[in-house]
């Protein structure tokens, strides 16, 4: 359920964005990371590992995509906008790339919990049908996570 509400929401924050009503874009992007947060965190509990994983995955494009756009809104004369990436200062950059890179993390980190958990590779491959198609399938499904946010991430120099 949590996962269909940010994504309600996120389809009415689209709305508003595309008919300029900022301050309401806002809002339901403020709802779309509080619901996706919940999926994300109900979906690791969910027993089927390809729906876990699409679940963990889904919300947390989600929770990223509303953090990106919450931080990059800026208040003018006229109201608050958001920054296109060209415009994103130094500051910015940093700042979401950390953003990412934490959710990525807990991707990463509810992943490995579930290959911990789940039964050994080996008698899983014995007893299931195609299971290369279904290791590539879930391989797809994360590299279109990161696909979808590696442009956000910065290079650290020190």
């Amino acid at each position: 359920e949590p996962l269909l509400s940010a994504k309600d929401f996120l389809e009415q924050a689209t709305l508003h964005l595309k008919s300029g009503d900022i301050p309401r874009a806002i809002e339901l992007l403020k709802e779309v990371n509080v619901k996706a947060t919940t999926a994300r965190s109900v979906g690791t509990n969910i027993g089927d590992q390809e729906l876990k994983i699409e679940t963990v995955v889904s919300s947390t494009q989600m929770i990223i995509l509303a953090e990106v756009l919450l931080k990059t809104m800026v208040t003018t004369e006229r109201g608050p906008v958001i920054l296109p990436v060209s415009k994103w200062t130094e500051a910015q950059r940093r700042n979401i790339s950390l953003l990412v890179e934490h959710h990525l993390e807990k991707v990463i980190g509810i992943l490995e919990q579930t290959k911990q958990r789940g039964v050994s590779k080996r008698f899983t491959k014995m007893v299931t049908w195609n299971y290369q198609k279904k290791e590539d399938a879930k391989q797809d499904v994360l590299d279109q996570l990161f696909k979808g946010v590696f442009p956000l991430l910065t290079t650290k120099t020190s």
